[in-house]
């Protein structure tokens, strides 16, 4: 990999410009932090307070931009830095001075194995430049600077010199960051130490795992095939959050490589899966317990299907906060059996509160509540352990009592059998009975399986129908966008050749004038067909402003009347102003002029066309809440009764419609734009007297006239008054 290149995403180049150009403005006031004085004492030295950070967005930064520009750097000032989830980079800067008479080999060590790649510039001692060393889940293992599960960086200090190095760091998951300055030998001995505590989980995990696979040859219960599962399924997540994804991966599959973040994601929740498949059996759970924790397993089982396909960073997201609440429904669920006197659910409640406290003092750890001094992220290894030993346990307490209850069983079974045998003619019809029970039972499976194949058939249908649906939303944008341009150019180059052709030929004049206006209605159509777009694929995007719908009514009404096609009476019926809605002024012009020109376009020469605005008071769930409210009734032909309710469909048209110019999109556009504002739109229609279109809008304030978002205060309304304009 080049020197100074990765990974990004494009940008526009002004884009760039304008950000690199704001560094650079605030650059100036940035002073380099204090040293880190290189010790000759085998003690490790943390560095992450020492060092400067500086967020990169674009992912475009260089060394050589970040090394020679004055770029704004700010102190991290903490021991364990936690910026969450986030799409940026982030750049270290560290100082480090050698004040000894000789050279020091020196190990930089960045505590979380976690994170996607990791970046180290070392400044060269003989030539100019840096060399580039990385790191990181998402790199295969044998093209690490160190083949190691931690990002780990040699350095080499000469004497009497300061150098400063570069540290870049990129994530999917989670950002948390810390890093330590090691010497080689004593960062040797706690390699080993740890390499022995990690050999020593993950041997007892494997011993778990035999000890339930002998378990369920022994006695064949499903419980220990769902431990085993979750054993084996745990074990593999901690691997992936011990930095052993990578090896691993290279060591059974070559060059197959699975970024860490994505294997995590399916470890984890197949694991909290099979821990509620592990709960249902071992608690012996009936009815809506038992069904809960099986909804809850097709859940997380889901989203581990998921988590292998989707992007990670969205998945990993609401992964976190399911798996963190995953335990919580066990738990709930072992209070009732231990109240009934269920011995194995003590040890159940005793193994997950184990766990349950273990992630809680990772993350009180992560978000800097605990010191990150005391090594607490073996915590998470030692709830596990803690949990398997108390299930183990438990599984043995469980068969001692499913023994006793056998016993139980078959005692009551050997009275039950000498109560039976005073009665053989009973137990004949009871057997008879059974019989056609089962074959009931047997009937009803049967039936199940249909409807469940139905089901599957109608969903896999609808799925389809929706993809259908989403690619001609998506073709039909693609087509308007391609066509409106060329026939922008055609309509300017018409326009161009109207005003050179007057004292030419009057014929040829008149047929370019037809061309213009056929170019211009094929404009209209792609504009309604780009927008109806839009709004099916959700990509309509509102610039909100508090809004006082008078003078926009106002001017709306005013423009029709200009461009009616014939002599008709507008009538106003406007208070002088209304609450403030929360709305985009654009959007909500173009509903009303296409509500007003339609009203026009129907309405017979010499008609009325009234323009009525109010405020009203919410009713039943909607009650305290104000709207304000808008009715265009026109007297036109009105429409019938069959075709209102498929009035807002796109490509749909009245009868009287089908006799003017459109496309049936215009009412359709209008309901999509007032449902994204959370509105509403509704028609009355009587045939040969006429129609009304009310526009209901949600008022910004919870109090009647309120039109400020600082200040709420209690405007008054004033009088409606009506005015008549032909």
């Amino acid at each position: 990999m080049p020197l100074g290149k990765h990974r990004t995403h494009q940008y526009p180049p002004w884009r760039k410009l304008l950000w690199l150009l704001a560094l650079l403005l605030v650059g100036n006031s940035m002073a380099l932090a204090d040293p880190v004085m290189v010790s000759d004492s085998p003690a490790s030295q943390p560095l992450t307070a020492r060092l400067d950070q500086l967020e990169d967005p674009t992912r475009q930064l260089t060394i050589e931009q970040v090394a020679r520009q004055p770029l704004p750097f700010t102190p991290v000032a903490t021991d364990f830095l936690n910026l969450g989830y986030t799409s940026s980079a982030y750049w270290f800067r560290l100082r480090l001075r050698n004040d000894l008479a000789y050279p020091v080999e020196r190990i930089i060590e960045v505590e979380q194995p976690y994170l996607g790649r990791v970046e180290a510039y070392l400044p060269r001692t003989d030539t100019e430049g840096f060399l580039y060393l990385a790191a990181g889940d998402d790199l295969p293992f044998s093209l690490r600077a160190v083949r190691h599960r931690l990002p780990v960086f040699p350095i080499s200090l000469p004497a009497h010199t300061e150098q400063t190095i570069y540290l870049r760091v990129e994530t999917k998951g989670a950002f948390t960051f810390s890093a330590t300055l090691w010497e080689p030998l004593e960062h040797g001995r706690k390699d080993r130490v740890h390499t022995f505590f990690l050999g020593a989980y993950y041997g007892f995990l494997l011993i778990l795992l035999i000890y339930n696979a002998a378990f369920f040859f022994g006695i064949h219960d499903q419980t220990n095939i769902f431990f085993a599962g979750y054993v084996i399924c745990i074990g593999l997540f901690q691997a992936c959050v011990d930095g052993f994804a990578t090896q691993l991966q290279e060591w059974f599959f070559g060059g197959l490589l699975v970024e860490g973040l994505r294997l995590r994601l399916v470890f984890g929740n197949a694991a909290c899966g099979m821990a509620a498949l592990f709960t249902r059996k071992y608690l012996c759970l009936q009815n809506f317990c038992n069904r809960g924790l099986s909804v809850l397993a097709g859940v997380f089982f889901g989203m581990a299907a998921i988590a292998a396909i989707a992007p990670t960073q969205t998945v990993a997201r609401i992964s976190t906060y399911f798996m963190a609440l995953g335990a919580l429904p066990g738990l709930y669920a072992s209070i009732g059996p231990l109240r009934q006197g269920y011995r194995p659910a003590l040890y159940f409640l005793l193994a997950w509160s184990a766990v349950v406290m273990a992630v809680l003092l990772n993350t009180l750890r992560t978000v800097g509540v605990l010191s990150p001094a005391i090594a607490w992220p073996s915590v998470l290894h030692l709830g596990t352990v803690v949990q398997g030993l108390f299930l183990s346990v438990g599984l043995v307490a469980r068969v001692a009592q499913l023994q006793q209850e056998k016993e139980a069983a078959q005692a009551e079974a050997e009275r039950r059998t000498v109560e039976v045998s005073l009665s053989e003619a009973f137990n004949r019809q009871l057997k008879q009975a059974n019989e056609e029970l089962n074959q009931a039972l047997l009937a009803r499976e049967e039936a199940r399986r249909e409807a469940e194949q139905r089901r599957a058939e109608l969903e896999a249908a609808n799925a389809r129908l929706m993809e259908l649906d989403r690619i001609k939303s998506e073709f039909t944008a693609m087509l308007v966008h391609d066509l409106r341009s060329p026939l922008a150019a055609v309509k300017g180059t018409l326009e161009l050749i109207e005003e050179v052709l007057p004292g030419h030929d009057p014929d040829l004049l008149e047929l370019v004038r037809a061309s213009q206006g056929n170019v211009q209605r094929t404009l209209d159509l792609i504009n309604d067909l780009l927008e109806l777009a839009r709004t099916e694929s959700q990509s309509l995007t509102l610039d909100l402003q508090l809004l006082d719908l008078v003078p926009l009514l106002q001017q709306c009404i005013e423009n029709t009347r200009l461009g009616a096609p014939h002599p008709l009476t507008f009538v106003r019926d406007l208070p002088p102003t209304l609450p403030a809605v929360a709305g985009d002024s654009r959007k909500l012009e173009r509903v009303f002029m296409n509500l007003l020109s339609n009203a026009a376009k129907f309405t017979p020469p010499d008609g009325k066309i009234t323009v009525t605005a109010r405020e009203v008071a919410g009713e039943g769930v909607e009650a305290g809440l104000s709207f304000v409210e808008v009715s265009i009734t026109d007297t036109g032909q009105g429409i019938p009764a069959a075709e209102l309710p498929f009035l807002f469909d796109p490509y749909r048209q009245g009868g009287q419609g089908k006799k003017n110019v459109g496309f049936g999109l215009g009412l359709a556009i209008v309901k999509r734009i007032v449902a994204a504002h959370d509105g509403n739109v509704t028609v009355k229609s009587q045939v040969g007297v006429g129609s009304t279109f009310t526009v209901t809008l949600p008022c910004w304030a919870s109090k009647v006239g309120q039109t400020s978002l600082a200040a709420p205060e209690l405007a008054g309304t004033g009088d409606s008054g009506e005015a008549v304009f032909t």
